[in-house]
C-alpha cells in the first residue's frame, strides 16, 4: 500500500519456529489518536492544536518505537529472548517524562485496550523500586496480564528500564493552564498540546461529554435564558478557566434557600458545561479531603451540593481553604515537607442557610473574609417559581425543573471543551474582552464610597458576567448579548441588599471585644499597679475623661481574637471610634511601675448596648453602608 512502511525482523525460537522481534507500521492517520479526538472548531478560524498522537490506531506498533535489547515483542505479548513472559497484550515505552521543574521523572506507557483503542499512562520511575506493587496493580487495572514469578517481575522491570524512547514529554499532576495550553485528563488543548500530558489522579474529576454543542444550546442554553440563577451558574462555570488569565482570586457563590426551591438545579446547570451529574460534589467531607478534589478542579468549576451535610466547624475552614488556593503544609515521617496541593477555582455551593448561620451553630465568629470568599445568593427568584424567573410555557416550575434536569443530564461537556478551545486560540484577546467588561460592571454597580469587601465581591460577580458574555460571543450559549451581565447584576443587587447597614464585620467584631471584657472584668487591674499580676488581662484607667480598658497584646491575640484576625478586629474597633491610640499607631503606651509597655486601649463605652451610644465615626460608616445597600 502506498505510504505504508513496514519493517520486521524474523528470529528463530529454541523450538525452531520463527518469532517477530519487531514489526513497525508508521502509517500516519491524523484522525486516529489516543484519547478524545480533536475538537471541531464550530465558530470559524483555525482550531488550536490538540494532544498529538503517540500511537496510531491502525498501527501494530507505535511509530518511532524501538524494541529494547534482550526482548521480542508481538502485539499480543512481550517475552525475553530466553522466553520469559513479561506482559500480555504488549505495552510500549514511548516517551520519557518529567515535570516542569525537571524533576519527578517517569515513562509514558501505551497499549491497546480490549476495544482495540490505544491508551496512555505516565508512570513514575519510583514505581520500579522494590516489589513494584503499585506498578503491577496499575497494569492489572488497565487490563494487562503480567507474570508473578520472581523472574517475570525482574523481566518487567528490565523491559521498562532498557527501553530508550526518543521522545520526551512534560508531565503535570494538575489540570488547567500551563503557559497557553490547557491540560485535562486524557486531553491537552493549545499550542504546546503535543508536549504535555496529565499524570495526576482523575478519580475525583467529573469531566465527561454527552451530546453536542448544538443540542446543549437548543435545550439547556435556551431554557436557562431569562432565568437569572441558571444563567449565572452556567456563566460561573465558564468563569473558572478565566481566573488565571486575569490573575483573579479564587472564590465561590452559595445558593441559599428552602428545600425544593431548585438550588441543585442551578448547580447541575453549571456542571453541564464540563460534565454530567457525576461532577456534582458533596459538602460531606473534611477540609483535608477536599484538597485533592480542589486540585483536581484547578482552573475548572467545582460544584458543592448541600452545605448542611458538612460539620459546621468544617464549613468555614473549607470556604477559606478553597478561596486561598492551597492546602496545608504537612511533614512526612522524616520531617520533610510533603507536596502542598494548589488550585485556582470558582466554585458554586448550595444549602438551606447562609454561611454565617452554620458557623454560628459551632460558636465560630464569622469573618467577613469568609463571607466574601463564599458570596451568598438568595436562590428564590421571587417570581413564585422558586429558583426560576420564567417557566417558558410549562404548566409549573416542577415540570420545568424536571425537563431542565433531564436536558442537563443528557447534554453536557461539549460546550465547555469548545470554550477552552476558543480561549486557548487567543488568550490575549479573551483577557482584554473580560477586563473591559469587568471594569464596566464594577463602575456601573459599585458606589465610590463602598468598602473594599464590596469591590472584591463585585469583581467576582463581574468576572462571571464577562465569562458568560465571552461564551456567547463565541457562539456557544444561544443567549442574546447582555444576558449574562443582566443576570449577574440582579444577583449582585440582591447580595448588596442583604448585607445590612453595618456590613459583614463591624458589629460582629465589636461584640467579640464586648464579650471578652464582660466575661473577664475581674482580670482587669485598676489603680496604678507596680507590675502586671499573673493572669491579668490588662488595666482599667481614666484618660482625659474617658474610661479605658487597656488590653495586653498577647491577650488580644490569643483570647479576644481567638476566632478572628487580630488586625481585622482592631481595625473594626478603630473604625467604630472605640480605639484610643498614640499618634501613628493602633496601640498606646501606659506606664506600669518602671516599665512603659504598649496596650490596646478600648473605650469603656463599647460595652453599652449597640444603638444606645455609638462611637465617633460609626454613624458615618453606617450611613455609607446604607447608601451602598440602596
Amino acid at each position: 500500500m502506498e505510504g505504508l512502511e513496514s519493517k520486521s525482523e524474523v528470529l528463530v525460537r529454541a523450538d525452531g519456529k520463527p518469532r517477530t522481534k519487531r514489526k513497525k507500521n508508521v502509517q500516519e492517520d491524523a484522525t486516529s489518536v489516543i484519547g478524545p479526538p480533536p475538537l471541531r472548531n464550530t465558530t470559524g478560524g483555525d482550531p488550536p492544536p490538540v494532544q498529538e498522537p503517540i500511537a496510531i490506531r491502525d498501527s501494530v506498533f507505535p511509530p518511532d518505537w524501538i524494541v529494547p535489547d534482550g526482548f521480542y515483542v508481538e502485539p499480543d505479548a512481550i517475552r525475553t529472548d530466553e522466553d520469559v513472559f513479561v506482559a500480555s497484550p504488549a505495552f510500549f515505552v514511548v516517551a520519557s517524562t518529567s515535570d516542569e521543574h525537571n524533576r519527578n521523572y517517569g515513562r509514558m506507557l501505551t497499549w491497546r485496550n480490549s476495544n482495540g483503542d490505544w491508551q496512555e499512562w505516565v508512570m513514575d520511575m519510583p514505581l520500579l523500586d522494590g516489589g513494584m506493587k503499585e506498578l503491577r496493580a496499575e497494569l492489572l487495572r488497565a487490563g494487562l496480564n503480567i507474570g508473578y514469578s520472581g523472574q517475570e517481575k525482574k523481566a518487567l522491570r528490565e523491559y521498562i528500564l532498557s527501553s530508550k524512547p526518543i521522545r520526551h514529554i512534560t508531565s503535570t499532576t494538575r489540570t488547567g493552564w500551563r503557559e497557553d495550553s490547557f491540560v485535562l485528563p486524557g486531553l491537552v488543548i493549545g499550542s504546546d498540546a503535543g508536549n504535555i500530558r496529565f499524570a495526576g489522579m482523575d478519580s475525583h474529576f467529573g469531566l465527561a461529554k454527552r451530546g453536542d454543542i448544538k443540542s446543549w444550546k437548543q435545550i439547556v442554553g435556551s431554557m436557562s435564558a431569562k432565568n437569572s440563577r441558571l444563567v449565572f451558574a452556567i456563566s460561573a462555570a465558564f468563569g473558572s478557566p478565566c481566573l488565571k488569565i486575569l490573575n483573579a482570586e479564587s472564590g465561590g457563590f452559595h445558593f441559599r434557600g428552602r428545600t425544593s426551591v431548585g438550588k441543585t438545579t442551578a448547580l447541575l446547570a453549571g456542571a453541564s458545561v464540563i460534565g454530567g451529574p457525576e461532577s456534582l460534589r458533596s459538602w460531606r467531607t473534611t477540609a483535608n479531603g477536599l484538597e485533592t478534589i480542589a486540585e483536581a478542579h484547578n482552573d475548572l468549576p467545582l460544584m458543592l451540593d448541600e452545605i448542611g451535610q458538612c460539620e459546621p466547624r468544617q464549613v468555614g475552614e473549607i470556604a477559606y481553604l478553597l478561596a486561598n488556593g492551597q492546602g496545608k503544609t504537612r511533614m512526612d515521617a522524616d520531617a520533610n515537607a510533603q507536596k502542598r496541593y494548589r488550585w485556582q477555582v470558582l466554585f458554586l455551593s448550595s444549602g438551606e442557610e447562609k454561611l454565617s448561620r452554620y458557623l454560628e451553630r459551632a460558636n465560630v465568629v464569622v469573618r467577613g473574609g469568609q463571607e466574601v470568599r463564599l458570596l451568598d445568593i438568595e436562590a428564590d427568584a421571587g417570581q413564585g417559581y422558586g429558583i426560576l424567573d420564567d417557566v417558558k410555557g410549562f404548566e409549573s416550575s416542577g415540570e420545568f425543573i424536571d425537563a431542565f434536569q433531564h436536558a442537563a443530564k443528557s447534554n453536557y461537556g461539549a460546550v465547555g471543551l469548545a470554550f477552552l478551545e476558543r480561549l486557548t486560540t487567543d488568550v490575549d484577546a479573551a483577557r482584554l474582552f473580560i477586563q473591559i467588561r469587568v471594569q464596566q460592571f464594577v463602575s456601573a454597580h459599585v458606589p465610590a464610597t463602598s468598602p473594599g469587601e464590596v469591590g472584591r465581591a463585585a469583581s467576582r460577580f463581574a468576572l462571571v458576567a464577562a465569562a458568560g458574555e465571552l461564551a456567547s460571543h463565541y457562539g456557544l450559549t444561544g443567549w442574546l448579548p447582555g444576558e449574562a451581565t443582566s443576570a449577574a447584576a440582579v444577583l449582585f443587587g440582591g447580595w448588596m441588599a442583604s448585607r445590612g447597614d453595618h456590613g459583614f464585620d463591624l458589629e460582629r467584631r465589636l461584640e467579640l471585644v464586648r464579650e471578652f471584657v464582660r466575661e473577664n472584668l475581674s482580670r482587669f487591674a485598676s489603680g496604678k499597679p507596680r507590675s502586671m499580676p499573673d493572669g491579668c488581662a490588662g488595666l482599667i484607667v481614666k484618660d482625659r475623661g474617658d474610661e479605658l480598658y487597656l488590653i495586653l497584646p498577647s491577650v488580644w491575640r490569643e483570647e479576644v481574637c481567638k476566632r478572628d484576625h487580630p488586625v481585622e478586629v482592631i481595625r473594626s474597633v478603630k473604625e467604630a471610634g472605640f480605639l484610643v491610640s498614640d499618634a501613628g499607631r493602633v496601640d498606646k503606651r501606659h506606664r506600669v511601675g518602671s516599665l512603659n509597655p504598649y496596650f490596646y486601649a478600648i473605650r469603656a463605652s463599647i460595652l453599652e448596648t449597640p444603638g444606645d451610644k455609638i462611637g465617633p465615626g460609626i454613624a458615618e460608616n453606617a450611613a455609607n453602608a446604607e447608601n451602598t445597600a440602596a
